[in-house]
């Protein structure tokens, strides 16, 4: 009875800490949990995996990386609780936390309860871990497995007779394999781990060999797929980089830049890198010291023969295997040769009476280095796993007409998630080896305005398909939406159906405006700092003695100085291509303007006013026909702006 009391008492007082370390990790991993918009993985996920389930589960088998319960595992969920952000990563944000739990588990199999809730903690805590809880892909998923067949092999190596625990362990491990194939690196440390075992403390060898062949079987029906081997899957990551890999498995990829270790400079490390390092040493030292030898390797095992191996593939090959993230699963190994060392030394010293302040200092200072990380995780726009997509949908909907033609030249499918718009959207160049220029030519006969988002990559490394662009068509506009660049084409020469707004109003005898169009659209709503693109279509009559110059102006409320005047967009047609002593007589022209609304302007009503002066005299061409119009000499009213107070 007594025995059945502190038992109960053990379980209660292992509780607590237990929930409380699952409820912050959660917390962590669930907030902000779709402020960032997918990265190009997560998009591939959404649009190829999603979408082409049987292709990925068929022909593309051999090129696509990710075994079945990777692919389905997702496809269902989503199916299950939608497809928007936070939906779909929910499921990543459930397998991180439970594999907190995991390690609290794993800890006190080691060594006992407090060992356990520092694991827990720093796990809950880690910025690698909690970006992968927050990741559509099947990374959480697949360390979750991993991370529970660990657990079940420690319990059972110290319970053999436990039959449920063996195959458990043979379960959890074959899903493991079955959403990532580099699974076979942990499955190695567990054999040497358990060969060890089985040779020290005279286990039955055939318990674990009918195990490992009950996984053999598991993994037959597809590992023994012929395709899977001759499939031509061609390796997307770099060379061998261990200093960044101890960084990114202690504190994470997102740390301020002097701590930063870059991934382009293998030879080198931040300081957060050498740390880590130094801190991994330590902790390796003081276990293999003063812990079991069963304990001593088993971490080092579990921690650092995956990523020995996977260096040891990109070594032998040359052909870019290795990214930290592709050995993922042997991260709660580094918490545990953390959590067992900060503990193991703190009892060492503890007759000297510094225990506590070396515990409390080892794990404050990794606390607060992860909580750097995590600060520019979740809130510094640098560190973000993707770009604003969000912002470049908004600016597309504000200022994209059905016709126009979108051109992006690089392959990333998070863009085909988050785009709805009408506009057709084509990829350049289409094939990294294939010139673009001949479909370039061809579809700028097709559309009059297209849009450009280039992006900087190996895809399209010349640039090819902007200089073209920058060569052959008029730049209407250039704006940022985010951190994207966005640039709009058109031909100088204009076509009828374009003219959204028909105005029809003559400058003297020598040029019609037969109408414009504003981008964004709406220009009924906007705020200090925006940017207005207005293009102006002129039919030339004649041509003029003198060069004119045409002055576009933002007219407001009176100003300090008692000038209406804004702000201004004054150059001669073109910029100067078609002046107007030479410019072609009746032929449509395309002519764009720019109005940056000053940051200083009050709310109120503007309106947009046009004409033509002398720029030598500064004198007006005041023969407007008609001239209703008007609001001054020379000055034909466009259209009327609200400016609105920023929000």
């Amino acid at each position: 009875m007594v025995t059945q009391t502190k038992n109960n008492s053990n379980r209660q007082r292992d509780l607590l800490p237990m929930i409380l370390l699952l409820l912050l990790g959660f917390a962590l991993r669930v907030w902000r949990l779709d402020a960032i918009a997918l990265r190009g993985d997560e998009g591939f996920t959404m649009i190829v995996w999603l979408e082409s389930l049987r292709d990925v589960l068929g022909p593309m088998a051999g090129t696509e990386p990710h075994p079945p319960v990777a692919v389905l595992s997702i496809f269902g969920w989503t199916r299950l609780v939608g497809e928007t952000e936070f939906a779909a990563r929910y499921l990543s944000v459930l397998a991180g936390t439970v594999t907190i739990a995991a390690l609290y588990g794993m800890g006190r199999q080691l060594l006992d309860r407090q060992t356990g809730v520092l694991a827990a903690f720093l796990w809950a805590i880690n910025p690698y871990q909690i970006w992968f809880a927050q990741d559509l892909r099947s990374n959480a998923l697949w360390i979750a497995f991993s991370a529970v067949a660990t657990l079940a092999l420690l319990r059972v190596l110290r319970s053999p007779r436990r039959a449920g625990m063996w195959v458990l362990y043979a379960i959890m491990m074959a899903l493991g394999l079955y959403t990532f194939y580099l699974e076979l690196f942990v499955l190695a440390a567990h054999n040497l781990f358990a060969l060890f075992e089985i040779i020290k403390r005279r286990l039955r060898l055939h318990t674990w060999v009918i195990v490992q062949a009950g996984i053999g079987a598991l993994l037959a029906p597809w590992f023994l797929q012929p395709r899977l081997y001759s499939g031509g899957y061609s390796p997307t990551a770099g060379p061998v980089n261990l200093p960044w890999t101890f960084q990114a498995f202690v504190f994470g990829e997102t740390l301020p830049a002097p701590l930063q270790s870059m991934p382009q400079q293998p030879e080198l490390g931040g300081l957060a890198a050498w740390l880590a390092i130094g801190l991994i040493a330590a902790g390796l030292i003081i276990i293999w010291r003063y812990q079991e030898r069963s304990t001593a390797l088993f971490v080092t095992l579990y921690a650092l023969l995956p990523v020995a191996l996977l260096a040891a593939v990109e070594w032998i090959s040359r052909s870019g295997y290795y990214r930290p993230r592709y050995a993922a699963s042997s991260t709660p190994g580094w918490v545990l040769i953390l959590a067992l060392g900060i503990i193991t030394a703190s009892r060492q010293i503890d007759r000297h009476g510094l225990k506590r302040m070396v515990t409390g200092a080892a794990v404050i200072g990794i606390t607060l280095i992860c909580m750097l990380g995590l600060w520019d995780y979740y809130l510094v726009p640098a560190y973000a796993k993707a770009p604003p997509w969000r912002d470049l949908m908004e600016a597309f909907d504000a200022q994209v007409y059905p016709g126009d033609l979108i051109i992006r030249n690089y392959p990333d499918q998070s863009f085909e998630y988050y785009y709805h718009g009408e506009a057709d959207v084509v990829l350049l160049p289409a094939d990294p080896e294939v010139d673009p220029i001949p479909e370039l030519e061809n579809l700028a006969d097709q559309y009059e305005t297209i849009w450009f988002v280039p992006q900087p990559s190996v895809w399209d490394s010349d640039q090819v398909v902007g200089g073209w662009l920058n060569d052959h068509r008029q730049m209407v506009s250039e704006q940022f939406a985010g951190s994207f660049h966005l640039q709009q084409f058109a031909a100088y020469e204009a076509s009828p159906d374009e003219v959204i707004n028909p105005i029809n109003v003559r400058f003297g005898d020598f040029v019609t405006l037969v109408g414009c169009r504003m981008t964004p659209i709406d220009v009924g709503s906007l705020h200090p700092g925006d940017t207005i693109t207005i293009e102006l279509f002129w039919q030339p009559e004649q041509q003029t003695d003198i060069d004119l110059t045409v002055f576009m102006h933002l007219i407001g409320p009176p100003q300090a100085d008692g000038s209406p005047l804004w702000t201004a967009g004054d150059h001669p047609p073109q910029y100067g291509r078609s002046s107007t002593t030479a410019w072609p007589v009746e032929t449509l022209l395309r002519d764009p303007y720019l109005l940056v609304i000053p940051e200083s302007a009050p709310a109120g009503t503007y309106t947009v006013t046009v004409g033509f002066y002398d720029p030598a005299s500064g004198e007006r061409v005041e023969d407007v026909s008609p001239g209703d119009g008007l609001i001054g000499p020379g000055a034909l009213r466009l259209f009327e702006v609200v400016l609105e107070p920023e929000p």
